[in-house]
């Protein structure tokens, strides 16, 4: 019988250590993410935004492209923060703050549907982002940009309520935003495949852009006369 009990005490061991092994991975990457998030709020709060730049705010998907190098001008401003989501934006414009842009544009929304926030509390973020903006910096253009399509083949771990059909809706609603000094700008379109996903071609993990995404993006700039 003791022999029969030890294997199984064995697993049961190992079960223990890896959930106490993932989440202390959670906890870390949890605590990096805070970290990284504090870090790049602090830089955009001390660093002054020139007159007629060109502001690009969102989340990893913004972060992770240097828009001056892949427009070759120096007037564009990357403020992208990974991991952002909406309210998150919301609390952390008062950089634009005695400023004046030309152009600001938002792509903001993807992570608020991975972590199932409602769509309904999605757009009032975004109405209370444009808002702020329009408090903070009167005359600047808003380009709200639309939340690319996503690719769940390539994910490492699916989420079952992240799904193109609700980032569909929630573009719908975004581009109700229109009017006035705020533009829409349709982006997913032009990033999905046959099947609705985000194309292979411009991802590896189905969710942010490699270089030929960024180099698809900027052409729908140039072909929409945006800059």
């Amino acid at each position: 019988m003791t022999s029969d009990l030890q294997p199984t005490k064995k697993f049961i061991y190992i079960g223990i250590l890896s959930i106490l092994a993932n989440l202390g991975a959670e906890d870390f990457w949890s605590r990096a993410m805070d970290v990284h998030y504090q870090h790049r709020v602090s830089f955009f709060n001390i660093m002054k935004i020139k007159q007629g730049s060109k502001v690009f705010i969102g989340d990893s998907i913004t972060e992770q492209c240097n828009w001056n190098e892949l427009f070759n001008d120096v007037s564009m401003i990357n403020r992208g923060i990974g991991g952002d989501v909406t309210e998150k934006v919301l609390s952390r414009l008062d950089f634009l703050k005695d400023t004046a842009p030309s152009a600001i544009f938002i792509q903001i929304g993807t992570n608020d549907l991975g972590l199932n926030i409602p769509i309904e509390k999605i757009m009032d973020n975004y109405n209370n982002i444009i808002q702020k903006i329009h408090r903070l910096s009167p005359n600047v253009q808003i380009f709200v940009q639309s939340v690319l399509p996503i690719n769940q083949d390539l994910f490492l771990i699916r989420k079952e309520n992240y799904t193109n059909d609700n980032i569909d809706i929630l573009n719908n609603m975004i581009k109700k935003l229109e009017g006035g000094n705020v533009k829409y700008i349709d982006l997913n379109s032009h990033f999905k495949d046959s099947k609705g996903n985000l194309n292979k071609e411009y991802s590896s993990d189905g969710l942010h852009l490699n270089g030929s995404g960024y180099q698809k993006w900027k052409s729908i700039f140039i072909q929409k006369s945006i800059v």
